[in-house]
């Protein structure tokens, strides 16, 4: 490990540099992968996770002192350290519990009639708001969803000068189809129209 290097990237990390802070991450990984695969047994599934988060408990000290460690591979390591000891003692205090026992405690997964009744009224109101949408519009998403095409070429066959123009077009296009589902979905059949 290059000690200079790493106390670069650490005062580059801390002025603000974030892929300094990716460096220091590959830099001191080894160490604190090595100190939590010792510490926690080679079937833990959380091994990794707290590697990954020893390191970003480095990186937020280090942003937040603004000032490194003398040792900052040992103060990784204990930081990875401590953070495995936390896990074992929130084992220990939470007795695991095996989904199998508790399965006929457990709601059921599938939907109910009022769930698969409400998207089937989802779907028709959507498809009575894009038939009830203009034709440029109809066609537009009807290009970009269902025929999948790119939005550069839209964009020439339209004869735009950008793509952020058809963008904005498909954007107006979801508007008017929210407008039309709201209005319907939640108004009731009592809505006064407005002119507009």
């Amino acid at each position: 490990m290059d000690r200079t290097a790493l106390q670069r990237n650490i005062a580059a990390y801390i002025c603000g540099d974030d892929a300094a802070g990716e460096r220091v991450c590959a830099t001191l990984d080894a160490a604190v992968r090595q100190a939590v695969y010792g510490f926690l047994s080679s079937g833990d599934a959380d091994r990794d996770d707290v590697v990954q988060d020893a390191l970003l408990i480095m990186l937020g000290y280090l942003r937040r002192a603004q000032d490194c460690p003398d040792n900052p591979e040992a103060f990784a390591v204990t930081v990875a350290l401590n953070r495995c000891r936390n896990l074992y003692h929130w084992r220990r205090l939470r007795a695991s519990i095996d989904v199998d026992d508790m399965a006929a405690h457990l709601p059921a997964s599938d939907a109910s009639p009022l769930d698969l009744l409400d998207a089937k009224e989802i779907r028709a109101l959507l498809a009575e708001a894009f038939e009830a949408l203009d034709p440029p519009c109809r066609r537009l998403l009807r290009q970009v969803y269902v025929e999948e095409r790119t939005i550069e070429d839209l964009r020439r066959e339209l004869g735009l000068g950008s793509v952020q123009a058809v963008y904005h077009r498909k954007a107006i296009c979801f508007a008017k189809i929210t407008k039309f589902f709201n209005r319907r979905r939640f108004g009731g059949r009592y809505v006064r129209k407005r002119n507009r």
